[in-house]
């Protein structure tokens, strides 16, 4: 039996592109002992490619601090925001591989005696190595305008209640929820060689000179949430002012520097015969054999290697496998 095949061609003004690929990313670079640590501070999408020589990298994702509340006419001062989630995630990766970078930034500031909406919450932030292997921290919650309860962290840490009547309280932190006037507690992370507390909820207004208090990067009373730790914002003032807008996630990455190959140079120091004139490794940590050598000086025949020409420096034997961590002149 014959089957009619329909066949639909696009309209000719219908163009097909693909999606572009989101520019470099230009992290800060430092060290921390046998450790590269890399960290994007730049709220946004970049791309990062995989040193050569990198094979697996640890990483701390820290989604956008929720800004902190407008407060409510006659009802309640501002609250704190809740800070941004804290994850931390190892990967297995490939060299030259391009691995998609997103930092999620603090909400945006809310209108004194104004609802939050979607705008004034926190930005995702995440590390994409593959389809099937990424880490994405949420960001935090603007608090809700119905009550004086500060926001929710992006781990779903409630925000303080309990600091009576008017006051505003504190917001939900990364590892702990808020207490009163307090911002919750983030979490803290070494991976840049110092212990650093990121996610910390923002503090809420009690009126008068008490401040509630914050860590984590969290804002307090008229003091913006930090940069780059996803903290919580707090409210503007003791009256009819804004909501401080939330601290921006960030992104670090660390691998372990990586050796590059070495490459060991011969110089037959006045032999009569010509030495080799390099080997080099084509991976790092590969052993080497070194070159057999035997020319004459003179009278004498050289036997072995050495790092100076007088025979005072290293000594390395002829035809022996070694791994060289750097490059070497024998």
């Amino acid at each position: 039996m014959l089957v009619l095949t329909l066949f639909v061609g696009l309209p000719s003004q219908v163009a097909l592109s693909s999606v572009a690929s989101a520019a470099a990313c230009a992290p800060t670079s430092s060290t921390s002992g046998a450790y590269t640590v890399e960290s994007f501070t730049s709220t946004g999408n970049c791309d990062w490619t995989v040193p050569t020589g990198v094979s697996s990298i640890q990483t701390l994702v820290v989604g956008g601090g929720g800004s902190g509340g407008g407060g409510k006419s006659s009802v309640f001062y501002g609250q704190g925001g809740g800070g941004g989630a804290v994850v931390e995630k190892n990967f297995t990766v490939n060299a030259g591989a391009t691995i998609a970078i997103s930092v999620g930034a603090g909400g945006d500031s809310p209108n004194y005696n104004t609802a939050s909406t979607s705008a004034n919450n926190g930005r995702s932030s995440s590390v994409v190595v593959s389809v099937s292997d990424s880490a994405t921290a949420p960001g935090g919650f603007s608090p809700v305008w119905t009550s004086g309860v500060g926001g929710v962290s992006g781990t779903n840490k409630a925000g303080g209640t309990g600091a009576g009547g008017t006051y505003g309280n504190g917001g939900g932190g990364a590892g702990a929820a808020g207490s009163g006037s307090t911002g919750g507690a983030g979490i803290s992370s070494s991976i840049t060689g110092t212990s650093v507390e990121y996610g910390g909820g923002g503090g809420g207004y009690n009126g008068g000179t008490a401040i509630g208090t914050a860590t984590g990067g969290g804002a307090t009373y008229n003091t913006p949430a930090l940069a780059n730790r996803g903290g919580g914002g707090a409210n503007g003032g003791p009256s009819a002012f804004n909501g401080l807008p939330g601290g921006s996630g960030v992104v670090i990455i660390r691998y372990t520097t990586p050796i590059p190959p070495v490459t060991v140079t011969y110089d037959e120091n006045g032999g009569d015969a010509a030495a080799p004139s390099s080997q080099s490794q084509s991976t790092s940590g590969e052993i080497l054999n070194l070159a057999t050598y035997s020319g004459l000086k003179g009278s004498k025949r050289f036997m072995n290697w050495n790092t100076a020409a007088d025979g005072s420096g290293t000594y390395y034997k002829a035809g022996r496998g070694y791994a060289p961590s750097t490059d070497l002149t024998l």
